[in-house]
């Protein structure tokens, strides 16, 4: 599974980098004692970030992306 963060490329909002610091985070197994986290975090000159990590067939993970005071998370099944 690869997880990516681009930069938004809508008609009025042409960004060519992502903001500075933000991150993003994967969680296998969250909620539970084998949880594993991998995290990545954006530089001044990066246009994606990504995770890339092998999990079974009906394992949770949740996505976290947060900048500044803001998080989006999402949890996903596989």
């Amino acid at each position: 599974m690869l997880v990516q963060v681009t930069p938004c490329y809508e008609e009025h909002r042409n960004e060519e980098y992502l903001p500075f610091g933000l991150k993003l985070k994967v969680t296998l197994n969250p909620n539970t004692s084998e949880s594993e986290s991998q995290e990545v975090t954006a530089r001044k000159a990066d246009n994606v970030i990504q995770l890339e990590f092998s999990e079974a067939p009906g394992k949770q993970f949740q996505v976290e992306v947060s900048f500044k005071n803001a998080v989006i998370t999402e949890d996903f099944l596989l």
